[in-house]
């Protein structure tokens, strides 16, 4: 994989590519750069070159879904794909209508969060941020392309050693810092714990640094779906190494704000009941998940716990 005269970051086809690959990382990453996208993003049938700043606005009922660090988790790529979630249950909330408003920013989720969705769908990190003062119940998990719960692995280039407090770890969730740092690497030793997080736009690109020696960073932290998708590349996997590997933890959940008892008695029936059609089989597929399941209280709880607790000699 050595590469004579790389271009410039930002030249060729990172301009518009949802992984932003390099031209020369072709060999290795670009011929199944359409699937990474597929299998990382959460949704599906989305353009990858729109414009990704966007807000989401509020026009009737609507319902939240943030899906940190992910690229194409905006309102305008991904709004109209995930709507389709919702008009298939507004008709058992008693509602005509019903809009998703997409983030990948969790402080973005938190304006919107504000402004009272009918329900949310979001990571385990921002349900322990606010729970309390929005009085948020999780209600369900989501089966992610049929996975039980969330993994993470921490990868190094293969003989690179131990990740220290020193190490730099890309990630595309430095903005659940606290979640990173406390849930996933705390537990796998203080080295890790205390590692500088580097926010990146792509795993792609921090891979092809690592396994090339170049980059600021010395280690990767994958979830389940990306370290499932590179670990199948005969090219690069060899040249990585696994150094840690998180717990079993909680997906991303749906939730319910407090004070609604009956809208969230109601919505557990009509999520309960989308795989019972046709319809709601294909909406779900299209949002590439296998439906959704009960609530794992003890991997929650035990997750909760990690999080509220004080952060030992963290940064």
């Amino acid at each position: 994989m050595q590469v004579d005269n790389p271009p410039e970051r930002g030249n060729g086809p990172r301009a518009c590519g949802i992984m932003g690959a390099r031209r020369e990382e072709a060999v290795i990453v670009r011929p199944c750069a359409a699937l990474l996208a597929a299998v990382l993003l959460a949704f599906a049938g989305i353009r990858p070159c729109a414009a990704d700043n966007d807000a989401p606005g509020r026009a009737g009922p609507f319902f939240l879904v943030l899906k940190t660090g992910e690229r194409d988790a905006t309102q305008k790529k991904a709004g109209k794909v995930v709507s389709e979630l919702g008009r298939l249950l507004a008709p058992d909330l008693g509602l005509a209508s019903l809009e998703a408003r997409v983030t990948n920013k969790p402080a973005q989720a938190l304006e919107v969060l504000r402004q009272g969705p009918v329900f949310a769908i979001v990571t385990p990190a921002f349900l322990f941020a606010h729970e309390k003062e929005f009085g948020l119940a999780a209600l369900r998990e989501t089966r992610r392309l049929g996975l039980d719960g969330e993994a993470y692995s921490l990868v190094v280039r293969k003989g690179g050693g131990p990740v220290g407090e020193k190490s730099r770890v890309a990630t595309t969730l430095a903005d659940e810092e606290a979640y990173v740092r406390k849930v996933v690497l705390a537990p796998r030793g203080a080295g890790p714990a205390r590692a500088e997080l580097h926010p990146v736009k792509n795993l792609a690109d921090a891979v092809f640094d690592l396994t090339e020696g170049g980059g600021p960073c010395s280690a990767v932290l994958f979830d389940r779906l990306s370290r499932d998708f590179f670990e199948r590349d005969p090219l690069v996997w060899p040249k990585l190494e696994v150094v840690a590997t998180s717990a079993s933890l909680p997906p991303d959940l749906v939730v319910v704000p407090g004070g609604r008892a009956e809208t969230a008695k109601k919505l557990g029936e009509a999520i309960d009941g989308l795989l019972r059609t046709e319809e709601g089989r294909k909406v779900c597929k299209s949002l590439q998940t296998e439906g959704f399941g009960a609530v794992d209280a003890r991997r929650l709880d035990e997750a909760r716990r990690r999080f509220s607790a004080p952060e030992e000699g963290g940064k």
